[in-house]
């Protein structure tokens, strides 16, 4: 047999053959529609979680008070907050509140006046808020007084004694401290 000098392979096909071998390739296990699609749902969480760390909400501190007035002479009808001992530290006066008349009635925001920190008998309240004796729900223990002004016409005769719900706003926390399990994770 005679021995020639050629190379089984050709010129061109051994060049590309180098070419190919020094480029990476990935293999395609999803279609690029479908990777810009979990691209995007990556986005989404990432906002959502900003979001949900970000965001605070209203932390309200919700009493019922009662339609009562003060011990002076003009007799101007004022919202008596009987409040605990507790939640005294959290109000304060100039806090405004968000008061309703009775259960879905009439709803003005106002100011709180004045805060009696001293603890009263239930006999001392009605006596010199001038609170009705029929409604003994409000006043069974001591408690202080936040005065919260009627600034509108209110018959007093018609209105005195009517039960007020009151919601004071106290601070504000992160809404993730709302979520189970990662409550603690948001702080104040």
């Amino acid at each position: 047999m005679f021995k020639t000098e050629r190379p089984i392979f050709r010129k061109n096909a051994l060049k590309y053959y180098m070419q190919n071998k020094d480029k990476t390739v990935l293999p395609h296990f999803i279609s690029p529609p479908i990777m810009f699609l979990l691209w995007c749902l990556l986005g989404l969480l990432v906002l959502s979680v900003s979001v949900i760390w970000l965001w605070r909400v209203p932390v309200y501190l919700n009493e019922v008070g009662e339609i009562g007035t003060t011990s002076g002479t003009a007799q101007a009808p004022v919202v008596v907050v009987l409040l605990t001992q507790s939640q005294l530290s959290q109000i304060h006066p100039g806090m405004s509140a968000q008061l309703t008349l009775g259960a879905g009635g009439l709803q003005w925001q106002q100011s709180i006046v004045a805060i009696n920190p001293k603890l009263m008998s239930p006999s001392e309240l009605r006596q010199r808020y001038g609170l009705d004796t029929s409604v003994n729900l409000l006043v069974i223990q001591p408690s202080a007084v936040a005065l919260i002004p009627v600034r509108f016409a209110l018959p007093l005769r018609l209105y005195q004694g009517s039960i007020v719900q009151v919601k004071i706003q106290v601070r504000s926390q992160r809404l993730i401290s709302l979520l189970p399990f990662l409550g603690s994770l948001g702080g104040a």
